[in-house]
């Protein structure tokens, strides 16, 4: 149950973070808020692949 809950404590961070940067960047398209959007755009696609390799670890074979 701990576990569970720390996972979602790092994607409610993660959320967060990528949030933040997407607003700061829309109110002002500065290279630093350009930079921390990339930033964020990799941790997000870091997550996405975490999250494809526990579902491919989870997913029994197909019978056919």
């Amino acid at each position: 149950m701990a576990e569970a809950r720390q996972r979602d404590i790092s994607r409610d961070r993660l959320q967060v973070r990528c949030l933040a940067a997407q607003v700061r960047y829309q109110l002002a398209p500065t290279d630093d808020h350009r930079r921390e959007l990339a930033l964020a755009l990799a941790q997000l696609e870091e997550y996405q692949q975490v999250l494809d390799r526990d579902l491919a670890d989870n997913v029994p074979p197909f019978d056919g």
